[in-house]
């Protein structure tokens, strides 16, 4: 019997305070599938290292979270900052449009 797991490769930009911990567990993700994939592994051992292997998919999922939380929440504060440097600017709806050429300004009318 041949069990494999195949990833596609998953590209996330990690800072720096996670590339250590990204690291670790890709590193025990090569040994799970190592173990998986052995001829020497029985089906006890397979079995156990299959769990193993869940448990670290589930991590990364959280780490994947962690980092999509990051990117919002540096999203969110661009959009802060940009709205903050327009706060002097007057608001569309506070500025007065220049009349359309059929329109007549009511001084004209008189």
């Amino acid at each position: 019997m041949k069990f494999e797991i195949k990833f596609k490769p998953l590209l996330l930009e990690i800072g720096p305070e996670r590339e250590k911990l990204y690291r670790k567990i890709q590193g025990e993700i090569e040994r799970c599938e190592n173990i998986i994939n052995s001829p020497r592994t029985d089906v006890e051992e397979r079995l156990k290292a299959m769990g193993r292997l869940a448990n670290l998919i589930k991590i990364a999922g959280d780490i994947l979270e962690a980092i999509q939380l990051d990117e919002i929440e540096r999203q969110l504060k661009e959009l802060e900052e940009d709205v903050e440097a327009r706060k002097d600017q007057p608001q569309p709806w506070e500025t007065k449009r220049k009349p359309f050429p059929w329109e007549k300004d009511e001084d004209e009318k008189t």
